[in-house]
Formats: C-alpha cells, sequence, structure tokens
C-alpha cells in the first residue's frame, strides 16, 4: 500500500495517493485492544505508524512526504508508536483516540502550518512524549481531553514562531502566511487526574498557549526551568480542586509548579481561575520582564471534608522579582493561603498586592507596615 501510494505521487495523482494513505490510516482505525489482540496484530499496527512517521520526515529530501496529507485517527487505539521527527503540516485527527499503555513519542516532531486535534482523546496509561518538539505555526488542540493515569512530557518543548514578525505587522495581518504564530490549546471540560504533564524547560517565545476552563483535580502538572520569553499564556477560568476518594477515605489534590520558571517577556495570565485545593507553586522563580495577573481570581478552601480539609496555597517562596509585574488586583482569598517568603527583587519589578476583593486569611510576607520594599505595591502595607 505504501509503495502504490508512492507510485501515484510520481504520476502526480495526489487524490489516489491520498486513498492509499487513508486505507492505512482506517487499519489503525479498527476496534483493538491490546489484551485481546491476535498474535502479531500489535506488531502490524506499530509498522503502519512506522510507515506513516517515515513518510512525514524531512519533507525538503523527499518527494514522496505526506506532511501535507491530512490523516484521520478518530477513535484509533495506541499502545505505543513512534512519530519523532515527523514534520506536520496537514489536518491531523486523534479525536477520541485511546493511548492506553506502553510509550508514544513525537519527540523533535515539528507542528508547522497544520491542524492537530486531540479533542475527547484519553490519557489513561502508559506515556506519551513530545520532547524537543517544535510548535512553530499552526494549532494543536486538548478539548475535552481526559489526563487520568498518563505521563504526558513536553520537555524542552518550542513554541515559537517560525520567522520573525515583519514590521509593522497589523499591515500585513491578512496575509501573515509563513510568519503565523502556533496556538496550543487545551481547552473546556478538558480535566487532569492522577497523571503527570511535564513541559520542564521548555521555551515559551511566541505563540498562545491556552489553558481554558480546564480541571486540575489530582496529579501535577509542571513547568519547572521553563522560559516565558514571549508567548502569551492563559490559565484562565480554570479548577484547582481536589478529589475525594470515599472509599479510601483520602483526598488528592493537584501540584502545579512553575518553580525556578524565568519569566523575562510575554503575559501569563491566570484571570478568573478558581484554587479551591492543591498547590500551585513559583517557589524560587525569576520575574525579569513577563506580566502575571490573577485578576478576578478565587483563593478558597473548596472542600470542608472533615477531617480532611484540603486548603489551597499559592507559593512564591524565594521567588526573584527584578521586572515585569505581578498583580493581585480584583482576587479574591478568602481561605487558600498565598506565600512569599524569603522574595526578593529590585525596581523596576513589582509586585501588585493593592485593591484585592478580599484578604482572607492575609498573605505571608516577609515585610511590615515599616519594611515594605520599593518594587512593592501598595507602598503604604495595610494593618493586617
Amino acid at each position: 500500500m505504501t509503495a502504490l501510494a508512492d507510485d501515484w505521487f510520481h504520476v502526480s495523482n495526489k487524490n489516489e495517493q491520498k486513498v492509499c494513505v487513508d486505507v492505512l490510516c482506517a487499519y489503525l482505525r479498527m476496534p483493538y485492544s491490546p489484551d485481546s489482540a491476535k498474535p502479531g496484530e500489535r506488531e502490524v499496527r506499530l509498522t503502519i505508524i512506522n510507515v506513516i512517521r517515515d513518510h512525514l520526515m524531512r519533507p525538503g529530501e523527499f518527494s514522496t512526504n505526506w506532511c501535507n496529507i491530512s490523516m484521520n485517527f478518530t477513535g484509533a487505539t495506541f499502545d505505543g508508536g513512534i512519530f519523532d521527527d515527523a514534520v506536520f503540516k496537514g489536518r491531523i485527527n486523534f479525536d477520541k483516540t485511546k493511548f492506553v499503555g506502553g510509550t508514544v513519542t513525537f519527540d523533535r516532531a515539528q507542528f508547522a502550518g497544520g491542524i492537530v486535534t486531540f479533542d475527547e482523546t484519553q490519557f489513561s496509561a502508559g506515556t506519551v512524549t513530545f520532547n524537543e518538539t517544535q510548535f512553530t505555526a499552526g494549532t494543536v488542540t486538548f478539548n475535552k481531553t481526559q489526563f487520568v493515569g498518563s505521563t504526558v512530557i513536553f520537555e524542552k518543548a518550542q513554541f515559537t514562531r517560525n520567522a520573525p514578525l515583519p514590521r509593522p505587522w497589523s499591515k500585513i495581518a491578512p496575509s501573515l502566511g509563513p510568519w503565523l504564530i502556533s496556538n496550543f490549546e487545551f481547552l473546556r471540560e478538558t480535566e487532569f487526574a492522577g497523571c503527570k504533564v511535564h513541559f520542564d524547560e521548555a521555551n515559551f517565545a511566541a505563540g498562545i498557549v491556552t489553558f481554558k476552563e480546564v480541571f486540575f483535580s489530582t496529579g501535577e502538572v509542571s513547568f519547572s526551568k521553563a522560559l516565558f520569553t514571549g508567548s502569551t499564556v492563559t490559565f484562565d477560568r480554570v479548577w484547582f480542586t481536589a478529589y475525594y476518594h470515599t472509599l479510601s477515605t483520602t483526598v488528592n489534590a493537584p501540584n502545579v509548579s512553575f518553580n525556578e520558571a524565568t519569566f523575562s517577556a510575554g503575559i501569563i495570565t491566570f484571570n478568573g481561575a478558581k484554587f479551591a485545593a492543591g498547590t500551585i507553586s513559583f517557589d524560587k522563580a525569576k520575574f525579569v520582564g513577563s506580566n502575571i495577573t490573577f485578576k478576578r481570581s478565587e483563593v478558597f478552601r473548596g472542600l470542608i471534608l472533615k477531617p480532611y480539609p484540603i486548603p489551597s496555597a499559592l507559593t512564591f517562596d524565594k521567588a526573584q522579582f527584578t521586572a515585569g509585574a505581578v498583580s493581585f488586583e480584583e482576587a479574591q482569598v478568602t481561605g487558600g493561603i498565598i506565600t512569599f517568603k524569603e522574595v526578593t527583587g529590585a525596581s523596576p519589578g513589582i509586585l501588585n498586592l493593592q485593591n484585592p476583593e478580599a484578604w482572607n486569611p492575609f498573605p505571608d510576607v516577609p515585610w511590615d507596615a515599616e519594611t515594605v520594599p520599593s518594587w512593592v505595591r501598595p507602598s503604604a502595607w495595610p494593618t493586617k
């Protein structure tokens, strides 16, 4: 089938070529269970994935590449597979796909102008990696996706544009073409529960990364040592809450880490976010140019499950503020914990703690009304 697809390409019949590719994708969409598969079935499926991957590599070197061909994996089951070094420029559909075990890798892949969707996909076991992957244009979406037991890793991923925007960009916005930025989206009703998602050492240099109306109920999401140097990253209207196991009488809460991250440019927002349980930490982070807002966010104790109360916590311990701004204007703190222990800074950095809707309890800060740093607002510190 692969040879036939390549033959159709050589006679300039791309329609028949796509039919052959569709047949390979259709095979992967056939019902499949790793536990009850016939002998050799898994090997056949992995071979098909390898063939597809081979035709998505190095588009400038091979005339028979499939990088611009749309592929439909809707409802397929993956328990392994390698898409390393693939280049995605077409429409790739992983909607309602199930990742049920093994390791699936997209390491060093390039998402360079196409649309790739993981909508209603389930990551229930195994490991999926996007290490050193480049998101330079196009859109990647995770809408109503469930991360409920797997490990998903974006270590050292690059969120950039594939060419500098010409100036003035507004005059050529309708025809940006190769200057398009990437959109990477986790959208409404996506849930992180009992999984690990890592963006460690990733570089957010351009494009838009969105976590909108997402639920973080257990597990961990890590942006440790990430670099925010130009992207817009939003966590708007997300929920950080806990999951209560009735039978075992235990409570699990999420842990989101920006520890040792560097924020040197771009915009990061938690507007309208609700912190009901778990911890989101910026410990040892460096704020040297980005603008971060928690506007209309709420920090509160969302669970009163005696004797297992789980408070929410925002920590900025040992963080450094030397430029940019972090603002809590219009935030509501009505039961959670916010700490700035051993925090340091210098002008023109700004930590804006004024004009909240509510401070209860008061944030834990290493200064009082007599020793307010010059980079903290308000300069006239209120009495607890």
